[in-house]
């Protein structure tokens, strides 16, 4: 066996090939290719190669298709490598961390409503709501959800007084005071005031 052909075998046992398929593509008995493999140690480097990346991978977060992009390996691979690895970090909760994060980002940069990151980000409504919720961000409504200010009582006074003594319509007074113009009926109702 040449050198060529040992880098090759070492080479394509790195990338998870089976004896097997080695053989075919060297052309070379399968039985020296297992004897190469355990003279050279190659198993116990590739596991020692892996573990070492996926932990790194791991523990800066990466998901599984990221790291299954960056290692040239199937998504598969990664989740069957970390299990035999017993590297515990579930990719279903950095995937969450990461969603969590980019849409903590944006929301940072400028707060929207739920549909409106969604659309953004181009991801479904329910997945952002979960990410609000988990975060305490709040749904950042649009002109119709206008918030209301609480009345004190001298906003009330004044409301009672507009009611009586203007012929300002009840929007008008409610845009002014800051309160719906449904609370503005409210108020003129119970105080039985007729315009």
């Amino acid at each position: 066996m040449n050198k060529e052909s040992q880098n090759n075998i070492t080479e394509m046992y790195n990338k998870f090939a089976t004896v097997e398929e080695i053989a075919n593509k060297t052309k070379i008995k399968q039985n020296e290719i297992k004897i190469f493999i355990d003279k050279n140690k190659l198993r116990k480097q590739r596991d020692d190669y892996y573990r070492n990346i996926l932990n790194i991978f791991v523990i800066k977060n990466f998901t599984r298709k990221e790291i299954a992009e960056a290692t040239n390996l199937s998504p598969k691979k990664i989740s069957y490598l970390c299990n035999k690895y017993k590297i515990t970090k579930s990719f279903r909760e950095i995937k969450k961390q990461v969603l969590d994060d980019k849409i903590i980002k944006e929301y940072k940069n400028k707060a929207v409503s739920i549909t409106e990151m969604a659309k953004k980000l181009n991801m479904s409504y329910s997945c952002v709501k979960y990410v609000y919720k988990r975060n305490g961000l709040e749904n950042v409504h649009g002109t119709r959800y206008k918030k209301f200010e609480k009345l004190d009582e001298e906003k009330y006074q004044n409301i009672l007084y507009e009611l009586k003594n203007t012929k300002l319509s009840l929007e008008k007074i409610g845009n002014k005071y800051n309160i719906s113009r449904q609370r503005v009926y409210q108020i003129q109702k119970a105080n039985k005031i007729k315009r």
